[in-house]
């Protein structure tokens, strides 16, 4: 007698109708995995809507510091340059006043200005070539240094009695990375006499930036 095979869609709707009776039959272990993967579908929506949150806010509170620090900054360089400008009108006063053009007088009168300030590199006195002939480092020079080349004496020559801020560069007396702060002198007539400078030391100035 030959043996008997169900027919193959008889054999299909068998098996889909146990899995049917095995879905509505209560399982603690299948509940419990559906539940464990809600709450874990859950926890990940929540952390990444507190990590958005926390994004936000800490690019708002970042954002707000560095326009502080920034302003801070700002205000820190304006009141220097603002302080060296008027330093640099007060000692052309007094070269016009007191020395006659003697350059061992205006050496001087540099040299006093420098009080072993560390923001300063250095003071130098040029004269209308645009040679520095004096400073308040080496006194006077016996070889001038040639500056003619300077944005700030070009400046300077144009428009006297007016604070020019130069281009940062290595200063050929200081020998240090400076950025120049420099004033037109001239006399009562209109005569051009030099150049008065102050070396701003850009080393000096970064680690007062950096103390803010």
């Amino acid at each position: 007698m030959l043996p008997f095979f169900p027919h193959p869609l008889i054999v299909m709707r068998m098996i889909i109708k146990q899995r049917r009776t095995s879905w509505a039959q209560p399982s603690l272990s299948r509940d419990f995995a559906l539940l464990s993967v809600a709450i874990v579908f859950v926890m990940v929506l929540v952390s990444a809507w507190v990590a958005s949150q926390t994004y936000l806010r800490h690019s708002d509170q970042t954002v707000e510091e560095l326009a502080q620090i920034s302003a801070g900054i700002e205000r820190t360089l304006g009141i220097e340059f603002e302080a060296t400008g008027h330093l640099l009108e007060a000692v052309g006063r007094q070269i016009v006043l007191t020395t006659n053009g003697d350059v061992k007088v205006i050496a001087q009168i540099l040299k006093a200005y420098d009080t072993n300030n560390p923001r300063y590199a250095v003071w130098s006195w040029s004269d209308a070539s645009g040679h520095i002939l004096a400073s308040s480092a080496r006194g006077i020079l016996e070889e001038p240094v040639s500056v003619v080349d300077r944005d700030y004496v070009k400046t300077s020559v144009a428009d006297p009695w007016k604070v020019n801020l130069g281009t940062p560069v290595e200063g050929r007396i200081s020998k240090r990375w400076i950025i120049p702060v420099a004033i037109g002198v001239s006399d009562f007539t209109g005569k051009y006499l030099g150049t008065l400078e102050a070396s701003i030391d850009v080393n000096a100035l970064t680690d007062q930036i950096s103390y803010l």
